[in-house]
């Protein structure tokens, strides 16, 4: 495979992409933020396989705008990508994300998978998850090694059905990623005011519901820190992506994990019990699943048994939480 540099080939790879995209699309109208100015353009809306994609050419690049969703369904807004891609409109550029690639007659399409919103380390991510969509490994004109992924050919008849595979793909890595469930990934533990805000992914169903998450978790966590001052002990209370709460050593070793749940729903706790099973912040430390009123003893047992500990709470009039502390640290120096 050679990456292509020269300008008019890489214009005509790059207009018969956008052409054969454009196949049973229509054009919508929705607001666009290309750098730093959002504005009205046409948008190319595929409703069979649902996304959507927006080009624009700039003195040095082509930049291309992809979602998921169904742009009427933004309303007014400014319309979210789930990814975006640009390549150079001659030679290479390694800040541009994307490339054309001469593989025997054909063109193909490839993301290098550096910084932007399709992301660093998409394809090790791909590989890894078996993902039915092709990496490369080559050598970059600069003389540097870079890995791609293969989207399509630019005139391949399933370039429309390729595109959305690999839209969906990043998507669900941007997900991952940001939950810090990839390989290497650290948990981003925030301290302070920053904390208190629930994540939409892990609030509670009902709605209404965000608001008093909120007052639950900032209360437990007042608790626990108020605990750990009276006692000295020598941990800190944040939080992370996938954890309400946590309580992390000087080193930010997490040493225990709290999702939060203010109802009974069996589809918050199904949420709150997969967040603490499938975090990586979560695999060393003492799991527990905070709830407004106990469980009965099927679902404790089957809790323990996963080695997840049920700590309950009230409300009182006041709204103020009351929440025992100790029983928590008990179970933790149980662990060890």
């Amino acid at each position: 495979m050679q990456i292509l540099l020269d300008e008019g080939a890489i214009e005509h790879g790059a207009q018969s992409f956008m052409q054969h995209l454009k196949k049973e699309c229509r054009p919508v109208a929705a607001t666009l933020r290309w750098r730093a100015a959002a504005q009205k353009e046409e948008v190319f809306w595929n409703e069979p396989l649902h996304f959507w994609f927006a080009h624009k050419r700039t003195a040095n690049r082509h930049w291309l705008q992809a979602g998921l969703h169904d742009p009427a369904s933004c309303g007014p807004g400014v319309l979210r990508p789930e990814c975006e891609m640009s390549f150079a409109l001659s030679g290479f550029d390694r800040r541009a994300n994307c490339f054309l690639l001469r593989f025997g007659k054909d063109v193909l399409i490839a993301h290098s998978g550096i910084p932007g919103k399709g992301g660093a380390g998409l394809p090790r991510y791909l590989e890894l998850h078996d993902y039915d969509l092709a990496t490369h490994a080559m050598t970059a004109p600069d003389g540097d090694p870079l890995e791609a992924v293969i989207v399509s050919g630019v005139s391949s008849p399933s370039l429309a059905f390729d595109f959305a595979r690999f839209l969906s793909a990043v998507n669900d890595w941007r997900q991952w990623e940001a939950m810090g469930l990839n390989s290497g990934a650290q948990p981003r533990i925030q301290f302070g005011i920053k904390s208190s805000g629930a994540d939409p992914a892990c609030a509670d169903v009902p709605a209404g519901s965000p608001r008093l998450h909120a007052l639950v978790v900032d209360g437990v966590r007042d608790q626990l820190a108020n605990f750990i001052e009276s006692r000295k002990l020598r941990f800190r209370a944040g939080s992370t992506p996938s954890d309400d709460i946590v309580l992390v050593t000087p080193d930010n070793l997490v040493q225990a994990a709290f999702q939060v749940k203010t109802s009974l729903a069996p589809a918050n706790l199904y949420a709150g019990v997969g967040q603490l099973l499938l975090s990586r912040s979560t695999l060393r430390a003492a799991k527990f699943l905070v709830t407004p009123g106990t469980l009965g003893p099927y679902f404790t047992q089957t809790l323990f048994r996963h080695d997840i500990h049920v700590a309950t709470y009230k409300l009182t009039q006041e709204m103020s939480v009351v929440f025992d502390a100790q029983a928590v640290f008990d179970a933790i120096l149980s662990l060890g």
